[in-house]
């Protein structure tokens, strides 16, 4: 029921937003985010190369390229909306009523992302339905769309593995290889530490502002940053987890 709702108000919603306002004054109105996310996307590989903006955490290097996007975007916007005519023409409504129809499929979709893992880090049951459209909206929508569908795959892949038991999630780790993580000093560290332990407990019941205090932390950046830590990840990718999660979970499924 809650996918459908959000379906039929977002796609529908954005629709007529789209038909009203016009193709050209919904881009520029889209225009400072798609510069951002296509700004963040040439620049970032570079930018997380660098130690001095990598040691600054994870998501800073992030936001220093992210406010030129933002701004430069703005500025265009600024700069082409004046030329625009007082009134959308009848072609430029239906342009932009599909790109509200897409915009609104892709709020479904991060809806329904979002939904389910709220529900799982409140040790709740994630809908299985929910879980299907966004795997559907995936893959015949959202995966294609420059800039947002470089890194749907991987969501899709972390909502899987997030909303996994804790049982299946080890044992999955286990058929991977990567229960060998938990012998290095550096993943001790976190592991062991009643503060990080807190603060990843309060990200998983919906706290996301706990990340600014935990992506600072040299124990976390010592972590990610180990060499042994590269060596045992390096031929593990996130879909290679998903699956094993997957798999783990139809064979407990068959057992039962």
């Amino acid at each position: 029921m809650f996918a459908i709702f959000l379906f039929l108000a977002a796609v529908g919603g954005l629709g007529y937003l789209g038909w009203r306002r016009g193709g050209a004054r919904l881009g520029l109105a889209l225009a400072p985010v798609v510069i951002c996310s296509i700004f963040l996307w040439i620049a970032g590989g570079i930018a997380y190369q660098i130690d001095m903006m990598r040691n600054l955490g994870l998501v800073w290097p992030a936001l220093f390229l992210i406010i030129p996007g933002l701004v430069g975007g703005y500025l265009l916007r600024f700069w082409l909306r004046k030329k625009l005519p007082d009134r959308p023409g009848q072609r430029d409504r239906i342009i932009g009523s599909a790109v509200g129809v897409l915009m609104g499929l892709v709020v479904t979709w991060l809806g329904l992302v979002y939904q389910t893992v709220w529900v799982a880090s409140h040790d709740g049951q994630p809908s299985s339905f929910n879980m299907g459209v966004a795997d559907v909206l995936n893959g015949g929508v959202i995966r294609w769309i420059p800039g947002i569908g470089s890194g749907s795959d991987a969501v899709m892949n972390m909502v899987d593995i997030a909303t996994a038991p804790e049982e299946v999630q080890r044992e999955a780790a286990r058929s991977l290889g990567l229960d060998k993580l938990n012998d290095l000093p550096e993943m001790q560290a976190v592991v062991e530490d009643p503060e990080i332990q807190a603060q990843i407990e309060s990200i998983r019941h919906g706290n996301m502002l706990a990340i600014w205090s935990l992506q600072k932390d040299q124990r976390v950046l010592g972590l990610l940053q180990s060499e042994k830590v590269h060596d045992i990840l390096k031929d593990v990718s996130l879909e290679d987890i998903s699956e094993a999660v997957q798999r783990v979970k139809a064979s407990k499924d068959r057992d039962h």
